[in-house]
């Protein structure tokens, strides 16, 4: 029973881990789509000056 009880939280923990690093993946996109518009952002006012 025991052995059974410490690989059904293994399996939670690793859910848990998956979970997370999805979500920094995520936001990490997220942080370089927004540094790329602002490049270009940067760029076009560059330009236009």
């Amino acid at each position: 029973m025991l052995v059974a009880n410490k690989i059904l939280s293994l399996r939670a923990l690793a859910g848990q881990a998956k979970g997370g690093i999805r979500l920094i993946h995520r936001w990490w996109t997220s942080l370089s789509d927004l540094q790329l518009e602002m490049q270009e952002r940067l760029r076009d006012q560059i330009e236009d000056d």
